[in-house]
């Protein structure tokens, strides 16, 4: 088995913190963890491609949180140490995401584009989350 690459190691790092949840990848990242090509404790079992979706239906997802039910947990990068979790609530987000669109005055013909990965937290919140909000307020 090779070593694992830093981004293993951070996934293994939150999976590991997480109690080895179900995760969903590409399937190229499950062949390369199948194959072995890296090293991971992470039972294999817990890895999903994003063809089994194709399996399910929307209503086998749908689901109404409350305003205080946890929405996600936000890991920082683990440059300075091992990665460590934030617990954002839903109206922990959409209070973030309002204040973010009103304070860059945004309206329904703005268009946003951004070099940031949506592992980063203004990658997925300030150039995912906000334009998906900015459309949902008009």
């Amino acid at each position: 088995m090779k070593t694992p690459n830093a981004n293993f190691q951070k996934l293994d790092s939150i999976a590991q913190i997480l109690n080895y949840p179900s995760i969903l990848l590409d399937a190229r990242a499950i062949g390369k963890i199948t194959s072995q090509q890296v090293a991971t404790d992470m039972p294999i079992e817990n890895f999903f491609s994003f063809n089994h979706l194709q399996n399910e239906t929307l209503s086998d997802f749908q689901y109404t949180p409350s305003p205080e039910d946890l929405a996600l947990i936000q890991f920082s990068s683990g440059s300075t140490g091992e990665p460590k979790g934030v617990c954002l609530t839903h109206h922990n987000i959409s209070t973030n995401l309002e204040a973010i669109a009103r304070g860059m005055d945004l309206n329904q013909d703005d268009i946003i584009d951004s070099w940031l990965p949506l592992h980063h937290d203004m990658g997925l919140i300030g150039f995912h989350l906000v334009p998906l909000f900015n459309l949902r307020c008009y």
